[in-house]
């Protein structure tokens, strides 16, 4: 069963505010990342998404169904999608360094 207050509480985090998602399925994950990613991008602030169980090709479905030109955000660097294994592991394991940057 879903907490409904938790989630609506998360749809209203806004800068400066920490959130940690933890979800029962990616159906739930979808319907939370998706809003919080695009009231970023339409804030005009930089949102970085690193994907695991949430397949890249889904991801930009779910963001082009909601009207986002995810070609338009990624080409002026407002929008970066990436991999766990591509950020966390790479070439040479972990690096906060990398990660931050």
């Amino acid at each position: 069963m879903k907490n409904v207050n938790s989630m609506k509480a998360f749809k209203k985090l806004s800068y400066g505010d920490h959130g940690c998602l933890i979800y029962s399925d990616l159906d739930e994950y979808r319907e939370i990342a998706i809003d919080y990613m695009i009231e970023g991008l339409l804030n005009n602030e930089m949102v970085v998404c690193v994907i695991d169980a949430y397949p890249r090709r889904l991801l930009i479905q779910d963001l082009q169904g909601n009207g986002i030109d995810v070609a338009h955000f990624v080409e002026i660097g407002q929008l970066c999608i990436s991999n766990i294994k591509e950020i966390y592991h790479g070439n040479e394991g972990f690096s906060p360094d990398d990660t931050i940057e």
